[in-house]
């Protein structure tokens, strides 16, 4: 999202971007986060501007990429078999999807796993 003046052929003294960006690893997380700064900053000197970057510090934390345990979830895999039989589990593709269970990700070793309900017919 861009905000920036509110009139026709008129140059605003400031505008605003904002936006999200997600990655599959910490890693390139963390390099993308600061390949953002370096093109915003790079962008407004060329332009003779000034930029502030705000990725919302303490008030509203970054959002780490959601990176299952790779032990525990072959433990979890073997025992959704056992109990549901291998035809009936499935691995997604890995998605961008932002989740705050991250955050406990970071902290001790569970997984995130979806588990979809269909009717018995």
């Amino acid at each position: 999202m861009i905000r920036g003046g509110t009139g026709y052929n008129v140059i605003p003294d400031s505008s605003t971007m904002a936006g999200t960006y997600r990655a599959f690893s910490k890693k390139s997380f963390y390099a993308l986060r600061k390949r953002i700064e370096e093109v915003i900053r790079g962008q407004a000197a060329v332009h003779r501007c000034s930029a502030e970057i705000d990725f919302f510090g303490k008030e509203h934390p970054t959002i780490p990429p959601t990176i299952n345990d790779d032990r525990i979830f072959e433990q979890v895999q073997q025992v959704s078999s056992m109990i549901v039989g291998r035809e009936n589990t499935k691995l997604t593709p890995t998605f961008m999807g932002s989740e705050d269970f991250a955050f406990y990700l970071e902290k001790v070793h569970p997984i995130l796993e979806y588990v979809p309900a269909k009717p018995m017919i």
